[in-house]
């Protein structure tokens, strides 16, 4: 250390207050790189990295208390679905955008048929007949 950095009792480095631009200076000096590499190269990935957490924190803020459009299960459940094709007990349902597998405990299915979503097994949708689920709740009350 040169004797021109110490303070006046010899224990240590004077403190100097450095703003924006010594800074900078100093790191393009011991990276070796001029001024023009600092604007060209540093300065804009600096502000390319603010940008990006700004509009990220805005975002997430945004859509922190929006309600999930994920395909959980949860989802399915009380929905109406459209029968696409039936065999007996069994078929298929266009939902969301993906084909599943449906499967009543009850009456045969029907193409066409509306069934209401009683719970999901896997990646088969248990269903039955709407009007049955509401006849079946108003002769329990």
């Amino acid at each position: 250390m040169a004797a021109s950095q110490l303070d006046g009792s010899g224990r240590g480095p004077v403190r100097q207050d450095l703003d924006l631009g010594d800074v900078l200076s100093r790191i393009a000096d011991e990276l070796g790189l001029g001024w023009g590499t600092v604007l060209g190269l540093v300065v804009p990935t600096l502000l390319v990295l603010v940008v990006g957490v700004t509009l990220t924190v805005l975002l997430w803020r945004r859509t922190r208390g929006a309600p999930s459009n994920s395909t959980g299960a949860d989802l399915f459940e009380g929905r109406v679905v459209t029968v696409t094709t039936a065999q007996g007990s069994r078929g298929q349902a266009f939902v969301e955008g993906s084909w599943w597998a449906v499967r009543t405990t009850g009456a045969t299915l029907q193409v066409g048929q509306e069934v209401r979503v009683r719970a999901v097994d896997g990646l088969v949708l248990l269903v039955e007949d709407p009007d049955m689920h509401t006849t079946r709740d108003e002769g329990e009350m």
